[in-house]
């Protein structure tokens, strides 16, 4: 969305916007699970127990089940996370310019706000206080 409207003779302002989010999703399991299952005569992945198959093929997805179906919630079951939601990252922007015209002088200023959240995985700030960074009970790192 970007407006222009001219106000008065000598400043011509200008302002808008964007918004854009996504929905990602990913499914990535061992290769080595695949030949196992081959060569275990299963045509069928629902038949192997969830704890097996998350710890044999290493599942690495979001936006999909253990097995490859598209998964909107979180889910766990006996223990085991089978599904994990979508990333849904957002990139939004705003601004605001006014152009300025006196005689032979001209001058643009503006200001511009960006904004992005990934809303997935994050590494911890390592500025945050200590007590955000290692559990007072264990001493470990969180």
């Amino acid at each position: 969305l970007n407006l222009t409207s001219q106000m008065g003779r000598h400043h011509e302002v200008k302002f808008g916007g964007d918004y854009r989010g996504y929905k990602l999703r990913q499914f990535i399991i061992s290769p080595a699970a695949i030949s196992r299952l081959g060569a275990n005569n299963v045509t069928d992945i629902t038949q192997v127990p969830k704890a097996d198959w998350v710890s044999n093929a290493l599942p690495n997805n979001y936006g999909y089940d253990i097995y490859g179906n598209e998964a909107d919630v979180d889910k766990f079951e006996d223990g085991v996370k089978v599904s994990q939601k979508p990333y849904e990252p957002v990139f939004a922007a705003f601004y605001v310019q006014d152009k300025i015209e006196y005689n032979d002088l001209i001058i643009n200023a503006g200001l511009r706000f960006d904004y992005f959240d990934s809303k997935g995985r994050r590494f911890k700030d390592i500025n945050a206080p200590i007590d955000q960074i290692v559990d007072a009970n264990t001493n470990q790192l969180l």
